[in-house]
């Protein structure tokens, strides 16, 4: 069962990473929590900016939220932002902010199927994206600037995925750093180890019986190669950041009453 549960899982991070409608999904995940989240928070400057109700600011800051994180890694490490060279990604999110804050029934019919919907769009679609874009950023870092920059590839593979929230929950007066992020950082290790034979290598020279007895448990019920190749470094990563998303989902701020 769990070696289906990961094979399932590989499958749909192949289709993830080549989706656009994911990437639409996700521009209303984005939208609606930033909504939600704001109207819980009346002392914060999100709310703030939801109550001016300019379009064009609220625009921004969504896609700040989405976007935020890959733009400072892709800045960073000298590569093309990628929404820049992607006709489809600014018009997609922009689609996603308009349909949840224009159409009248758009926010509240996701509002009426919470917490089913909080756990499709922040657990499932949220969680599988982060895996797809920590590989994608490990890789584009190993390949253009050093397989061996492993303080690079943790630290702007963490910012990848969380870069945008941070700037956004810096607008809260009780500002800290998010569960999410210490989630992601362990994922984004097992990737790191898992794209890299030397670091594998290394590390199973040094107590092999460890890791035999880790493959045996661990690995194999999920159908994972002995060899623990990136494919399956990235379904471990997804089912982590899913997991862990799930176990902190009590902390989703509720819908708030009118």
């Amino acid at each position: 069962m769990l070696a289906d549960i990961s094979n399932t899982l590989q499958s749909t991070l192949i289709y993830v990473e080549n989706s656009w409608f994911l990437m639409f999904i996700h521009s209303l995940f984005v939208t609606y929590s930033f909504k939600k989240i704001a109207e819980a928070h009346p002392n914060s400057y999100a709310y703030k900016i939801l109550k001016r109700n300019n379009h064009f600011q609220l625009l921004f800051v969504n896609i700040i939220l989405a976007l935020g994180g890959g733009t400072i890694v892709s800045i960073l490490s000298g590569e093309p932002v990628s929404w820049i060279i992607k006709n489809e990604t600014i018009p997609t999110y922009t689609i996603g902010y308009l349909l949840v804050n224009c159409i009248p029934l758009v926010y509240p019919l996701l509002a009426s199927m919470a917490p089913f919907s909080d756990i499709f769009f922040d657990c499932f679609v949220d969680g599988s994206m982060r895996a797809v874009i920590i590989g994608a950023n490990v890789d584009k870092i190993r390949r253009n600037i050093s397989p061996n920059a492993y303080l690079a590839q943790f630290l702007l593979g963490i910012l990848s995925v969380t870069g945008g929230g941070i700037i956004y929950n810096i607008s809260f007066e009780d500002f800290k750093f998010s569960n999410d992020i210490y989630v992601c950082a362990v994922s984004n290790l097992l990737y790191i180890f898992g794209a890299d034979e030397n670091l594998k290598k290394t590390f199973y020279q040094f107590n092999p019986a460890f890791f035999d007895y880790v493959y045996k448990n661990v690995g194999k019920p999920f159908g994972f190669t002995d060899k623990f190749i990136k494919d399956d470094a990235k379904a471990l990563c997804a089912i982590i950041i899913i997991t862990g998303f799930l176990l902190r989902f009590k902390e989703i701020v509720p819908v708030k009453n009118k």
